[in-house]
């Protein structure tokens, strides 16, 4: 009598996971949330391939929750969810910057400031123009009645 072919998946997820988690990334040099997500895509395109050459083309129904689906979604799906709690404690316990040195992919969620001082020179500092009080709010007109003809910055 053979292992349920979702056990098997959860068995495949389970040991990979753990080799990559407490092997293979803590090993890295540089701990940077890009070279995770580098090593991460690796990761789970060696567990598809694993998976793909027990599954495909089998016709094997996995059941993920009452829910029938093929051997892909399921492997996706239980991947994730087994591998985020790990992911969230490697985070955390190695303190790694998602702004780090490599920063790719997090530089999208950046603030607007981060990314001005990014481009400033070193030591320098930007000169922000604050715009004079005649063009930042509406002026009632002068005595003559008519509004002014020219705005002075310096005012």
């Amino acid at each position: 009598m053979g292992l349920a072919p979702e056990l098997r998946i959860l068995i495949l997820n389970a040991v990979v996971l753990g080799v990559a988690y407490f092997g293979l990334y803590p090993g890295f040099r540089e701990k940077t949330l890009g070279r995770l997500m580098a090593a991460d895509l690796v990761v789970t395109a060696s567990v598809l391939l694993a998976a793909g050459a027990l599954f495909a083309g089998t016709g094997t129904r996995f059941s993920l929750l009452f829910v029938p689906t093929n051997w892909l979604i399921f492997t996706l799906l239980t991947l994730l969810a087994m591998e985020m709690p790990l992911f969230l404690r490697f985070y955390r316990r190695w303190g790694i910057d998602p702004w780090g040195p490599d920063g790719r992919g997090a530089r999208l969620f950046e603030e607007p400031s981060k990314r001005l001082r990014r481009r400033l020179p070193r030591g320098g500092s930007a000169r922000v123009a604050s715009l004079p009080a005649a063009c930042s709010s509406p002026k009632e007109p002068e005595a003559s009645g008519r509004a002014p003809s020219r705005i002075d910055p310096l005012r």
